[in-house]
């Protein structure tokens, strides 16, 4: 009996771990993201989160850029995250315009600025392979020059 009770109380912190491990806090990176902005403006926040394990992780999102602005898209992980992930911007017409993957040199970066020379809508498109549980945050700002 004694046995019993101490293998019901071993599973019930195996499971309880395994899901807090798996959780998500999508406040932290809000906020880790947060403090990498310098002299940008928070716009918007996209979470990518997913805890299916899938093979890949594909999502697209879309906003309205104006023309004369330059705009930064950055990216934030949890300290458990191992993938890579890669963004992409895309015009309305489908033309990749700019992808934090280089694909000569097979290098990830965790973002980068794009300067919009046209007003309208614009495609994010964020893409991993994974094999394993997702917790990022996307965070899309705009310059502000400061006087």
């Amino acid at each position: 009996m004694k046995l019993l009770k101490y293998l019901i109380v071993l599973l019930l912190f195996t499971l309880s771990y395994d899901k807090s491990f798996s959780q998500c806090d999508e406040e932290k990176l809000f906020q880790k993201c947060l403090s990498s902005l310098d002299d940008f403006t928070f716009l918007k926040v996209y979470y990518l989160v997913s805890d299916k394990g899938d093979f890949s992780f594909n999502k697209r999102y879309s906003y309205v850029f104006s023309k004369g602005n330059r705009y930064m898209l950055t990216y934030c992980t949890d300290e458990y995250n191992k993938a890579k992930l890669a963004i992409s911007i895309y015009d309305n017409s489908g033309k990749m315009l700019i992808s934090s993957y280089a694909k000569i040199t097979k290098k990830y970066y965790k973002g980068f600025v794009f300067d919009c020379h046209r007003t309208g809508v614009y495609y994010f498109n964020f893409f991993s392979q994974i094999g394993e549980n997702v917790c990022n945050a996307s965070m899309l700002s705009l310059y502000v020059k400061k006087e």
